[in-house]
């Protein structure tokens, strides 16, 4: 379904019966599929771990957990961290997004940042406009190119593009040298996925 932002748009199934034909297996098919006709692609899941869920981790290259700065948020982010890492991902396969970083009364960034052992934190500030932007069915930018919140979502989106672009490194005996092949990207981030973890009690948009 594409969108007046530019972007296309993979709905969910209009009827309950539907979603129960979708496999977890499907989801890999859809996503490989996909990842030919995109130079990147967001999954926004729901915020509990379920066989699809699992699916997606596995062929995303990168998982952003979005929590808000209160504590109920920050445990179920360190909790679902933790069974994650025992099932063997690595942290460098998740970032955090702090979304209302700035609300007033809720813990601090550097804070939270001491909690995770994750290589990349990032934060979007309480912004007003946010709650219209979908109330319209538009994206941040269209409502208000100056507003803080998309400004630094689009921040995040090209710092997380050149994480993913970066060279894999390669270990030469105790050095760590980085690859420097042209067009090589990181984790195959040409047709990058990038997934949303969402410990927020809301509704998935896919």
């Amino acid at each position: 379904l594409p969108h007046v932002s530019g972007i296309k748009l993979l709905l969910a199934p209009q009827k309950p019966e539907m979603a129960e034909l979708i496999t977890a297996n499907t989801m890999i098919q859809v996503i490989r599929t996909v990842k030919s006709q995109a130079s990147a692609i967001v999954i926004d899941t729901p915020s509990y771990l379920s066989d699809h869920n699992l699916a997606v981790m596995e062929a995303a290259d990168l998982t952003l957990l979005v929590i808000t700065p209160d504590l109920p948020a920050v445990k179920n982010a360190k909790l679902f961290l933790d069974l994650a890492f025992a099932l063997d991902f690595k942290p460098d396969r998740f970032a955090l997004v702090i979304n209302r970083a700035t609300t007033p009364g809720g813990l601090q960034p550097q804070q939270i940042q001491k909690l995770f052992t994750l290589p990349q934190l990032y934060t979007i500030p309480d912004d007003p406009k946010m709650p219209l932007s979908g109330l319209k069915g538009i994206t941040i930018y269209q409502l208000s190119p100056t507003a803080p919140s998309g400004i630094a979502i689009a921040q995040m989106a090209h710092q997380v593009w050149q994480y993913l672009a970066a060279p894999a490194p390669v270990i030469c005996g105790d050095r760590e040298a980085r690859r420097e092949q042209p067009g090589q990207l990181r984790h195959g981030a040409e047709g990058a996925v990038a997934q949303r973890a969402i410990h927020q009690d809301q509704r998935p948009l896919l």
